[in-house]
């Protein structure tokens, strides 16, 4: 059932008593419960807040709706309210907490966010070198992360394994760098339940060179909507490929 009456939600500049409604469900008290989807407009500091489609907001794998009514409280998501308000967001999976602050969120938190362009390349396969190519073609049927070093530049590969058509991918949220130490974040994307998709099998993958080189690797793929952000170590192989 869902609620089409527009109620005026007022944002202003107090976000911080609405960031963690409805946060803190561990997956051992997760339940299911009935709420209607009744659509609210938001105005921070007095100006609407639009979204890509009326009401809804992408998550990363897919729409959803910007809030919720349950038993006379509106529920709204973390991401959205933070992001807003000019504050970043993150998931710390080991203690199953979300951080919301000004800057960088990362458990790390002397991390900087490398810029692509200066600090990475997000690359095609037919960008990368033949060696690269290989590699990629190796590991991209089956679930993967992990770097390979050619000629001194390191590459680094997230492969979502194969999937039933080109509604799911696999989307690069940011890179972040400590000292010795290069984390790289993902999300897979879902299709949309609204498009129709016609190309048959594929291999979903996001490859990038880094600019530096650095020995430890870590990756933290959000997996879908219902698993947490799971972090994992790289496997890494080195090719040189100069003239000896």
């Amino acid at each position: 059932m869902k609620t089409q009456s527009i109620k005026s939600f007022v944002v202003g500049t107090v976000v911080g008593g609405m960031l963690f409604s409805g946060v803190g469900f561990a997956a051992s008290q997760m339940e299911s419960i009935e709420v209607n989807v009744n659509p609210v407009k938001f105005l921070f500091n007095g100006d609407e807040v639009e979204t890509e489609r009326p009401n809804e907001i992408h998550n990363g794998r897919e729409y959803v709706p910007t809030s919720l009514m349950y038993k006379g409280t509106v529920y709204v998501p973390v991401r959205f309210m933070s992001e807003t308000a000019g504050l970043d967001v993150d998931w710390d999976n080991e203690t199953k907490a979300v951080l919301v602050a000004e800057g960088d969120t990362s458990a790390n938190g002397d991390a900087s966010v490398l810029t692509e362009g200066e600090d990475y390349v997000v690359l095609e396969e037919e960008e990368a070198p033949s060696d690269v190519q290989e590699w990629v073609e190796a590991n991209k049927k089956s679930e993967f992360t992990g770097t390979i070093t050619v000629d001194g530049e390191v590459y680094v590969l997230i492969a979502r394994g194969e999937s039933q058509h080109s509604g799911y991918g696999v989307e690069l949220n940011k890179v972040l760098q400590t000292e010795g130490q290069v984390t790289v974040e993902a999300a897979y994307t879902d299709p949309n339940e609204d498009e129709a998709y016609t190309q048959p099998i594929t291999y979903p993958t996001v490859l990038i060179k880094l600019d530096k080189l650095t020995e430890d690797i870590q990756f933290k793929i959000e997996k879908s909507s219902s698993a947490s952000v799971e972090a994992s170590g790289s496997t890494s192989v080195e090719t040189d490929t100069s003239d000896e």
